[in-house]
């Protein structure tokens, strides 16, 4: 870390252990610059971790940088893009050094991501750059110019899910650098340019004063550069030879030249943010954002139509992508296929899963309705043959039993000896009548009484044995007559 003697007394002040404003407890340096210092500190009341921005005494001797450092203070409350870090509070140290607490993130900036890693995919980088325009638009459209974005500005942390997203930092000309980082030509001081030059538009190298939201589109341009090829658009060995190259109208040599899959629409997105004329650029950053949204993840193409509708509502006039389609479709790396891979079987089986589900659950359904159909017909069928048998059943049981009447007056004694051939026995002369009742059968019980039949004994020799009457027969049951018994021949002679 560099030293400056008149600074030392301010570094001891801020050592690990010291308090800040009575409630914040300092836990270390995170990084240093030409006019202030970056400490990470711990609220002591809410036990939460935040980074304090303070200005050297270097630097507050400067009534400019003084009044730059409050205005980047006030321009960073205002937005309240989750894009942008989140101001806390403000204040004043013992010495009368102003401060800025904000939100402490986890995690590090493009700048070193690519100096450590090298150039980002493609599809990563237009989604970072992509959160930028969001972040810059709601600036944009609060009338605050950054004039200093570049990879060292652009902090990558991720959200409470897992999913990745860009912190925008350092609104104003107070400019802090890295402790990790130094880039070339990226030192900001109270001697130096107003911003970086190396992502510095050509207007605010000329005057820094007279330019407008445009010279933001250069710098994004030129991050976009930075961070898909690992080298910057211009680069030259000195500051004025930069400057020159700058100034000079050509362009940078093609993305496509440095990077083979690359692809064009990408490549002439980028070349008309580094135009010399800002005229030639983008009309705002909802319009670059839209242009680089077809080359990123689906998320990209959401915060592209945010930035719109951010610039609308305040006025401005945007293009709203209605509907953004990829035209293209980047190589994946081996993790990335891997990954795709997992992802896919994942998907297959959830869906697979599913359908197997609702397959059982339909054939489940279709069963019970079966069982019940049939159970509802067995039901049905066994109620009907039950009463058909009570039916029959109480008919049977209701019909008289067979009846036969016999009169008594004219009827021969039922204990009559039979004859022998000694002591003959003569037949009664008299005439017995005989009543057959039958039992009537289940179609006559209703519609016919029974029927009955008197037969009449004929008179019969004495010697002879008498024969039985015959009942007439009926519809019903009849009653067969008896055959005679035989005579003996005795008999016989004596009918002579």
């Amino acid at each position: 870390m560099p030293v400056r003697s008149g600074d030392d007394e301010k570094r001891r002040k801020l050592e690990r252990g010291a308090l800040i404003a009575g409630k914040y407890r300092v836990d270390g340096v995170i990084g240093e610059g030409g006019m202030g210092v970056v400490i990470a500190a711990t609220h002591l009341k809410l036990d939460e971790r935040v980074a304090i921005k303070c200005l050297l005494p270097s630097a507050k001797s400067t009534n400019d940088a003084v009044r730059r450092f409050e205005r980047e203070a006030r321009a960073a409350v205002k937005i309240k893009s989750e894009h942008v870090a989140r101001v806390i509070d403000v204040g004043s140290l013992d010495d009368g050094s102003p401060y800025i607490v904000m939100e402490h993130l986890e995690g590090c900036d493009l700048g070193q991501i690519v100096k450590a890693s090298g150039p980002l995919a493609i599809e990563d980088a237009v989604e970072y750059v992509v959160q930028a325009c969001e972040a810059l638009a709601e600036a944009h459209a609060l009338g605050i110019i950054h004039r200093d974005l570049k990879p060292g500005n652009l902090f990558l942390t991720r959200r409470t899910d897992g999913s990745r997203s860009i912190k925008l930092l350092d609104f104003g000309i107070s400019k802090l650098i890295s402790a990790q980082v130094a880039e070339e030509a990226t030192l900001t001081n109270e001697d130096s340019f107003l911003g970086s030059p190396t992502y510095m538009s050509p207007e605010q190298m000329s005057d820094p004063k007279c330019v407008d939201t445009r010279t933001d589109l250069w710098s994004l341009g030129a991050t976009t550069y930075r961070i898909v090829t690992g080298k910057p658009p211009f680069d030259g060995d000195s500051m004025p030879q930069l400057c020159g190259m700058i100034l000079s109208g050509k362009g940078p040599p093609p993305l496509s030249s440095l990077r083979s899959d690359v692809p064009p629409g990408l490549d002439a997105a980028i070349a008309r943010c580094l135009t010399r004329d800002p005229v030639s650029r983008f009309a705002n950053v909802a319009d670059l954002a839209a242009a680089l949204a077809p080359f990123g993840p689906p998320a990209a193409a959401q915060s592209a139509l945010r930035a719109a509708r951010i610039l609308e509502t305040a006025g401005f006039s945007a293009n709203v992508p209605v509907a953004i389609v990829a035209p293209w479709e980047p190589t994946p790396s081996p993790v990335a296929r891997s990954r795709a891979a997992e992802k896919t079987y994942s998907t297959w089986t959830r869906t697979r899963g599913a359908r197997s589900a609702a397959r059982h659950f339909r054939q489940a359904t279709a069963a019970l309705v079966i069982f019940g159909i049939g159970a509802g017909v067995g039901t049905f069928v066994l109620r009907r043959h039950r009463e058909a048998a009570s039916s029959a059943s109480a008919t049977v049981t209701d019909a008289p039993p067979a009846v036969v009447a016999r009169d008594d007056s004219t009827a021969a004694p039922a204990t009559a000896a039979p004859a022998t051939a000694s002591s003959p026995v003569p037949a009664p002369t008299t005439e017995a009548a005989a009543t057959v009742v039958a039992p009537p059968t289940t179609t006559q019980v209703a519609t016919q009484p029974t029927a009955t039949a008197t037969a009449k004994r004929p008179s019969t020799p004495p010697h002879s044995t008498p024969k039985k009457a015959t009942a007439a027969t009926s519809p019903g049951p009849t009653v067969a007559p008896k055959a005679p018994a035989p005579r003996k021949p005795e008999e016989l002679f004596d009918d002579r």
